[in-house]
């Protein structure tokens, strides 16, 4: 049985996580800048910035070995930096009910195990 749509699933979904965090992560450190230095004491909203964008850099990588089936260690990274995007950009969001903030970190559990169940099918 052919099951090589797990890891390209996984791949895509990657892909657009990293992108995300990517694109939010530099707004992020500079509106986390902005905050601490005028309302003093946001300084982890700081740090979420450079991590979602690290984060973003690497699942991008991950997503791409994914879509190629290669190198399971560079995926499941690219997995495991997928989650680390899905906390940071929520935590702005205080006031949003729990189960939207939860959305994203479901579909990123998903990846993961995605990229668990595929392990055999990638090339060494």
């Amino acid at each position: 049985m052919n099951r090589k749509w797990m890891p390209i699933t996984a791949g895509v979904l990657d892909i657009i996580y990293g992108a995300f965090g990517v694109l939010f992560g530099p707004y992020a450190f500079i509106g986390a800048t902005f905050i601490s230095v005028h309302f003093h004491g946001t300084y982890l909203a700081a740090v979420m910035g450079p991590t979602a964008f690290i984060a973003g850099i690497l699942s991008l990588i991950g997503g791409i070995y994914h879509i190629k089936v290669k190198h399971w260690s560079l995926a499941f990274t690219g997995s495991i930096c997928t989650l680390l995007i899905t906390w940071a950009p929520f935590m702005f969001f205080i006031n949003t009910p729990i189960s939207l903030r939860s959305i994203p970190g479901i579909f990123a559990i998903f990846v993961l195990v995605l990229t668990i169940l595929s392990r055999k099918q990638f090339e060494k």
